[in-house]
């Protein structure tokens, strides 16, 4: 379980529409409590204080701040105490779990340790002892689940073992399934981004994750991944239809909008149309702008990087203005008062279709299939996608590519 400020730095650093938790299978109520499970919630119960001491002085901190550079600069100094915390807490619980990882008592600190430091030598020694001794239980599961959706090395030996496993029970099934679906999906996503990357855009992913994982995933067969995947997603449409991966979304949607993406959405190809109506109410299509370079970015006011970005959309906007480019947004909110605040505040003037009561559930953002807010698509004049996902520099330079060419094209 999350603790409030890492909740709170989850909020503010990055919006994940769909969370695929796997949940926690209910065991029967040990009649005693072992002496370790005592001291790890002793601990855990101080330092669970320390860290809702932080969040209360960083949410006073943050609501009085407009500044984004500042807010996060904020953040960081949140993170920065709240590993302090955490790091002093896990090192004192681990000795003391570790002699008893068998027990299922065990299960719930070293999730506690393997969620909490996911990359560091203790929180990778209590995830090795949940695979070696709860390979198939919910906490496992669920740590698998948010391993892939970080594209962490480990996720995908780890999601195949739990399926092979005889224990695997048929009502998570379907989540680890879902789980090595998407891995699979993002990893044919980043292996056909990095193939046309940029300079600039290599040396930061090397910065982010390493040479070592930067080159594997270079080296990926891309059209592999993707038919894997599809087989996969086929596998639970037919087997799982009316599962739910999150309110008011089924499994047989969700595989649905995942193989269309894949096969409609890629670099490459031309851009579905979209239909709707903008924030006022008015009717437009995305073939309206035809002819025009698209900035196509689905975003919502709740979600932190979206707002982050609206200033260099403001500049790209200004800059290209008189030019053939255009910026049109894909907006989630459900919360009409803080939609317009946040368009009076940040000064965004450009029309978005609205995703209508449903918010990030609505039609267009499940039929873009967009689970992480902000997604970003770059077509081209003639309507082809020429880039996902692109920020900063990588957007700029590939801006500064397609407006001339649009341009060339409207003189011919």
């Amino acid at each position: 379980m999350l603790n409030a400020t890492t909740r709170l730095v989850v909020i503010l650093v990055g919006c994940l529409f769909a969370s695929l938790a796997a949940g926690s299978e209910t065991e029967t109520p040990q009649t005693t409590t072992p002496d370790f499970m005592a001291q790890y919630r002793a601990i855990r119960q101080d330092a669970d204080k320390k860290l809702s001491a932080i969040d209360e002085q960083a949410r006073s901190k943050i609501d009085l701040s407009v500044d984004l550079a500042n807010q996060r600069e904020l953040i960081e100094d949140i993170q920065a105490q709240s590993t302090t915390v955490l790091s002093s807490a896990t090192e004192r619980i681990f000795p003391l779990v570790a002699p008893h990882a068998a027990d299922p008592a065990a299960v719930e600190p070293l999730a506690w340790i393997a969620t909490q430091r996911s990359n560091s030598d203790i929180g990778r020694a209590a995830f090795d002892l949940l695979v070696k001794h709860h390979l198939v239980r919910g906490e496992t599961i669920e740590i698998a689940t948010s391993l892939s959706r970080s594209l962490d090395p480990r996720a995908k030996s780890l999601l195949r073992t739990q399926l092979a496993s005889t224990d695997l029970k048929r009502d998570v099934r379907w989540k680890v399934l879902l789980s090595l679906a998407r891995l699979l999906q993002r990893e044919a996503a980043m292996a056909s981004r990095l193939s046309s990357a940029t300079e600039d855009e290599l040396a930061r992913f090397v910065q982010m994750n390493g040479a070592e994982r930067v080159a594997e995933w270079k080296q990926a067969d891309a059209s592999a991944l993707e038919e894997e995947a599809i087989a996969l997603f086929g596998s639970l449409e037919r087997e799982y239809p009316e599962q739910i991966v999150i309110p008011s979304l089924t499994v047989a949607e969700f595989a649905r909008s995942s193989v269309f993406e894949i096969k409609h959405l890629r670099v490459g190809q031309a851009a579905p149309d979209i239909m709707g109506a903008d924030l006022k109410g008015e009717e437009f299509k995305l073939s309206d702008y035809r002819g025009k370079v698209v900035l196509l970015s689905f975003w919502a006011s709740w979600c932190g990087p979206c707002m982050a970005e609206v200033p260099h959309e403001r500049k790209l906007v200004e800059q290209y203005q008189g030019k053939p480019f255009e910026l049109v947004g894909v907006n989630a909110d459900i919360a009409r008062g803080e939609l317009d605040r946040a368009v009076d505040k940040f000064d965004i003037s450009w029309r978005s279709f609205s995703c209508g009561p449903a918010g990030p559930l609505g039609p267009i953002a499940k039929a873009w299939n967009v689970s992480s807010w902000p997604t970003v698509y770059v077509i081209d004049h003639e309507g082809v996608i020429r880039g996902k996902n692109l920020s900063g520099a990588a957007l700029d330079a590939k801006l500064a590519e397609l407006v001339p060419a649009a341009e060339q094209a409207i003189r011919k």
